[in-house]
C-alpha cells in the first residue's frame, strides 16, 4: 500500500480559504451529538482550584468550538457533595449537557505540581467518585446514537477487584457504539494503568468495532509499542517525525484496529496517520504540523484535551482535511498552554490563533 505524506509547516492560502468557507457554512451544518465519558474532578494548581478531568475538558472545549451545531454531553460520576454540585453548575455554564451520576465517595481531586516549563505531574485522591460510573440504560442509549463517543483510559484505573465500576462501564459503552465513532484518549498516569486494561479498552472486547481515532503522546506511543512488541531500536524505528514516525503510527493503528492515530509531541506539534482503505483512496495518509510558537508559559494542563476537541470537530464532524485538522488542533493547544487551568475561554485567545481554531 502506497502512502501519501503531508507536511504542514505554515497555514497555506488554501487553508485560510477553507477556514473562511467553513465559517460561512457553519450555520447549515447538520446537528450532531458527542458523548464524553470518564472523569470529572478538580485540579489543585499552585494558584487555585480548577475544573478538570480529561473527558470534562474535551467536552467543554468541544462545546465552545461547536456552538449550537453539536450537542456535547459528559457522562461522569461525582460525589454527593458541594464540589460535585459545582462540577455540574460549571459544566452547564459552559454549554455541556450533563449525564452525571452521584456516589457516596467524594468528588475527585488531583494535586498538580508544575515544573519551570509548565509541565505537570499529578497526585490523585483514591478512591474517588469518578471510579464508580455505571452503564445505565440511559447512558447506553446515548452511546448507541452518538456520532462520536470519547472515552478516556484514566477512568479505568481501578478494576472490579478494587470495588470500582468505571472500567467495566466504559467497556460496556464501548461495545454498543456506532461504527467509526469511538475516540480513545490515552492518558497513562503511573501507577494508574495496566497494559491489559488499556489494550482491552482499545480493542473493545469481542463486540467492539474499530476505533475512529486513538490519541497518544510521544511517550505513550513508546510505552504501547513495548506492550504490543512493535517497538524498534534503530533511529528510523524510534523517530518522532517523517517516514519513521509514519511507520510507527501505522503499525500501532493496524494492531489496534484504529482508523486514525494521532501523536502529540508537545512544543514540536503533532502528527496524524489515517487508514483510508475504506474510502476511494487506496493509500494511508500522514500529516505533520510543527506547532505554533508559545508567547508565554502558563501550564500544560488541558492543552492536549483542547487539541483533541478541535481534532474531533474538524476531522470527525466537519470531515475536513488532515492538515487543516492538525492546524486547528495545534493552534488551540498552543493557546491553552499559555493559560492557567485546563479550560480558558476561547474568546480570550490571541486573534492569530483564534482565527485558525474557531469554527463559528
Amino acid at each position: 500500500k502506497r502512502s501519501k505524506r503531508i507536511y504542514s509547516h505554515s497555514m497555506p492560502s488554501y487553508v485560510k480559504q477553507h477556514i473562511t468557507a467553513c465559517k460561512l457554512n457553519a450555520s447549515s451544518s447538520a446537528a450532531s451529538s458527542v458523548v464524553c465519558v470518564g472523569e470529572a474532578l478538580w485540579d489543585a494548581l499552585p494558584d487555585g482550584i480548577y475544573l478538570g478531568g480529561a473527558p470534562a475538558n474535551v467536552a467543554i472545549h468541544l462545546s465552545e468550538l461547536s456552538g449550537d451545531t453539536t450537542e456535547v454531553s459528559l457522562a461522569a460520576c461525582v460525589g454527593m457533595d458541594r464540589l460535585g454540585t459545582e462540577v455540574q453548575r460549571r459544566l452547564e455554564l459552559r454549554g455541556v449537557s450533563t449525564l452525571l451520576q452521584r456516589s457516596e465517595a467524594a468528588t475527585g481531586m488531583v494535586v498538580a505540581e508544575l515544573s519551570e516549563t509548565g509541565d505537570a505531574t499529578y497526585t490523585f485522591d483514591t478512591p474517588a467518585a469518578w471510579d464508580y460510573l455505571r452503564a445505565t440504560p440511559e447512558l447506553l442509549q446515548r452511546a448507541r446514537t452518538a456520532n462520536v463517543v470519547v472515552i478516556g483510559s484514566l477512568a479505568g484505573r481501578l478494576g472490579c477487584d478494587d470495588g470500582a465500576t468505571s472500567r467495566d462501564a466504559i467497556c460496556e459503552l464501548r461495545s454498543v457504539c456506532q461504527p467509526d465513532s469511538v475516540v480513545l484518549d490515552v492518558n497513562l498516569r503511573a501507577p494508574w494503568y495496566t497494559p491489559e486494561a488499556v489494550l482491552d479498552l482499545a480493542g473493545g472486547g469481542e463486540t467492539g468495532g474499530p476505533l475512529a481515532l486513538i490519541k497518544v503522546n510521544d511517550d505513550e506511543l513508546a510505552i504501547m509499542e513495548g506492550w504490543l512488541n512493535t517497538s524498534g531500536t534503530t533511529p528510523v524505528e524510534t523517530a518522532l517525525g517523517g517516514e519513521g514516525l509514519e511507520k510507527r503510527m501505522g503499525a500501532l493503528g493496524r494492531v489496534l484496529n484504529a482508523k486514525r492515530v494521532c501523536v502529540t509531541r508537545g512544543e514540536r506539534g503533532a502528527a496524524l496517520w489515517c487508514d483510508d482503505s475504506d474510502h476511494e483512496s487506496t493509500t494511508d495518509t500522514f500529516a505533520e504540523h510543527p506547532g505554533y510558537p508559545i508567547s508565554k508559559i502558563g501550564d500544560t494542563v488541558g492543552a492536549g484535551d483542547a487539541f483533541l476537541a478541535a481534532l474531533i470537530r474538524s476531522l470527525l464532524l466537519e470531515r475536513e482535511s488532515n492538515d487543516l485538522a492538525l492546524s486547528r488542533a495545534c493552534a488551540i493547544g498552543a493557546y491553552v498552554s499559555q493559560c492557567r487551568g485546563a479550560v480558558p475561554r476561547h474568546v480570550d485567545a490571541p486573534e492569530e490563533l483564534q482565527t485558525i481554531f474557531s469554527f463559528v
